[in-house]
């Protein structure tokens, strides 16, 4: 069976840690690192490699859209899907490279579909 690996970058713990929970919940779906800032997920996406990034648009020291954007120039088959509670830069995150965005209030089932997708 064919793991899909899952980086989170978020900045709340408590989110990292329910997102963690979820997606290691789906037999085919694996978290494989946790960042807390965009300076962290670049870092942790050269060591990794995950194939899907689920991450936050708002992170201290390189927001999720400068993130997105330096990862997709180095890695352009990573999936990178942007997770907020907020509508604005979502175009932004686009732009750059997010294959898709889901709100946070988003029901399990649609998180993992994006995934998988």
């Amino acid at each position: 069976m064919n793991l899909t690996k899952v980086l989170i970058a978020d900045a709340d713990p408590v989110c990292r840690d329910g997102l963690d929970f979820l997606v290691n919940t789906e037999h085919d779906l694996k978290v494989i690192g946790h960042a807390q800032d965009g300076l962290e997920v670049i870092a942790k996406t050269k060591v990794l490699n995950p194939d899907v990034i689920l991450m936050d648009i708002q992170m201290p020291f390189c927001d999720g859209v400068e993130a997105t954007r330096r990862i997709k120039a180095e890695y352009p088959k990573t999936k990178i899907i942007i997770l907020t509670i907020h509508t604005n830069n979502l175009s932004e995150a686009i732009r750059a490279g997010a294959s898709n965005y889901l709100l946070k209030d988003s029901p399990p089932n649609v998180l993992f579909e994006a995934i998988r997708n």
